[in-house]
């Protein structure tokens, strides 16, 4: 279930008890609930006081919802409760089925997730519209190939993985990896190929368009999500933005091709620039996309560069 699933149906408990759709301000506090931010989080996204939200918006939307469904409802355990209702689009006349069938393989937890040096996210602050709209691409649209775009310290890394923490369970493996330090494609694709059919070993091709292929065949098999970071460092500047170092060219091929490619997974990427594949298979209706970021809200970068308070020893008149 997506934040969209969600929003709509705590718009219909909602106006089904008050005759009222959700507010902005109910709204905030369930998409920052969703995203597992506090209170003081939400206020910064949403541009009010963390006592309005505290004290005021958010025990009356709990309450409501509480009365509502005949449970306790609050912030620490909505998640669970939402989850346990019935889909919008269900018909609510319909009996229950007394043979439930299983879940997908797909919809069960992952059971390959490799970190990485992905780095900690555990203060993260804003971005949850850009949340919602990758969540949204990637499991209701089925994007293939989708590019955090932004300049240094616009917080792309930290959104990948805060993303990927969110919807890894979507997802049979899950795999992040940086390009800092400019990996050959064939490193690369043999770490993503072995992760995802350790048997693979030992039949893996030399030839980086023959790995393509590979992981192609694994993308469609498994439903697979890879994060790759960084994306910069293997690309030039200056008047050759988008275009690659000598000896990276290949890169451009894996792009292509598994935007172009029919699969069930999703690459993700971060970068400074825009390669130039990405930039001619684009669009909005189609299965690559980019999200550019904007520059954060200024409350919102005050408290991520927040100074510490340090004690400093006094001298004491001594040298």
């Amino acid at each position: 279930m997506n934040f969209e699933q969600v929003l709509a149906i705590t718009d219909t408990l909602v106006f089904k008890k008050t005759g009222k759709h959700l507010t902005d301000a109910q709204t905030a506090v369930l998409q920052g609930t969703w995203y597992c931010q506090k209170y003081h989080e939400i206020a910064l996204e949403y541009r009010c006081t963390p006592e309005y939200l505290k004290q005021d918006v958010g025990p009356k939307l709990w309450k409501l919802l509480s009365d509502e469904l005949g449970e306790r409802v609050g912030k620490k355990n909505f998640r669970s409760v939402i989850e346990r209702l019935p889909s919008p689009n269900s018909s609510p006349n319909a009996p229950p089925d007394p043979t439930p069938t299983p879940a997908p393989p797909n919809s069960l937890t992952a059971s390959g997730v490799d970190w990485g040096e992905a780095p900690d996210v555990s203060q993260f602050y804003g971005r949850l519209r850009e949340l919602a709209q990758l969540e949204q691409w990637i499991l209701d649209e089925d994007c293939r190939v989708i590019a955090i775009l932004g300049m240094g310290g616009m917080g792309k890394t930290s959104l990948s993985v805060k993303l990927t923490q969110k919807i890894h369970s979507d997802f049979k493996f899950v795999i992040w990896r940086s390009l800092r330090n400019a990996p050959p494609l064939t490193e690369i694709l043999s770490d993503l190929i072995q992760f995802l059919s350790p048997k693979t070993e030992g039949r893996l091709s030399p030839e980086a368009g023959r790995q393509i292929s590979q992981l192609i065949e694994l993308l469609r098999t498994s439903r697979c999500l890879i994060i790759l970071d960084n994306i910069e460092s293997i690309l030039q500047e200056g008047n050759r933005v988008g275009y690659y170092y000598p000896g990276y060219e290949n890169y451009g091929d894996l792009f292509k091709r598994l935007g172009e490619t029919q699969h069930q997974s999703c690459l993700l990427m971060t970068s400074r620039e825009k390669p130039r594949e990405i930039a001619a298979l684009e669009g909005q209706t189609l299965k690559v996309r980019c999200l550019p970021l904007p520059g954060l809200d200024t409350e919102i970068v005050k408290k991520l560069f927040k100074p510490k308070v340090s004690i400093v020893p006094q001298n004491n008149g001594k040298n």
